[in-house]
């Protein structure tokens, strides 16, 4: 791995990970330049989505370094990673139901709100992220709504979000598919996929 630069936001080296008795993650190395896109390619089981969860805290790496916008975070929770701007934990409260409500509206507007004033400002930052939160709770305020005004069809508002997020997403990218391999990816619903296609 090259030296580590000043404008990198984000950077993994020597990431080992295990899961129970696998070791899934073998010495990753990369770094993520500021305003760049990078992306994180790979067939089936080779660790994308593992890379991601290590990032987030949300499956701790066993060794090595994860430096996010200057400030290590291997050792952090994984909501003290998402106070830095990492993560998708709020997209999992609004899929399993926690957040409700008023909360989901503010959530909702906040992000959209800070998001439009990233992109028009031209820092760096993603949209995947962003689509499903917003998307997700729209969703579930949509399927909350309709829950409410017909009960006898037992609507879930946590599927709202999931259908929400992906169809914020497939709007945005104009992505049918991959939008519901992204949404079933970052939540890991199985019950989705039906809903989803």
């Amino acid at each position: 791995m090259n030296q580590p630069s000043a404008n990198d936001v984000l950077r993994l080296d020597g990431v080992h990970t295990h899961i129970a008795q696998y070791h899934i993650l073998h010495g990753v190395d990369f770094a993520v330049p500021e305003g760049r896109t990078t992306m994180l390619l790979g067939r089936n089981g080779a660790g994308k989505t593992t890379t991601l969860r290590t990032i987030m805290g949300m499956s701790p790496p066993s060794s090595g370094t994860i430096t996010f916008a200057n400030e290590r975070t291997e050792k952090k929770s994984t909501p003290d990673i998402a106070t830095l701007g990492v993560g998708y934990v709020n997209i999992e409260d609004t899929v399993r139901g926690d957040l409700v409500g008023t909360t989901l509206a503010v959530l909702c507007g906040a992000k959209l709100v800070s998001w439009a004033i990233a992109l028009g400002s031209g820092t760096s930052g993603g949209t995947l992220a962003p689509l499903f939160t917003i998307g997700g709770a729209l969703g579930a305020l949509v399927a909350a709504g309709a829950a409410h005004l017909a009960p006898d069809y037992a609507i879930d508002p946590r599927l709202g979000a999931l259908v929400g997020m992906a169809a914020m997403f497939a709007g945005a990218s104009r992505a049918l598919l991959a939008s519901v391999v992204f949404a079933f990816e970052c939540t890991r619903q199985p019950i989705g996929l039906l809903p989803l296609l």
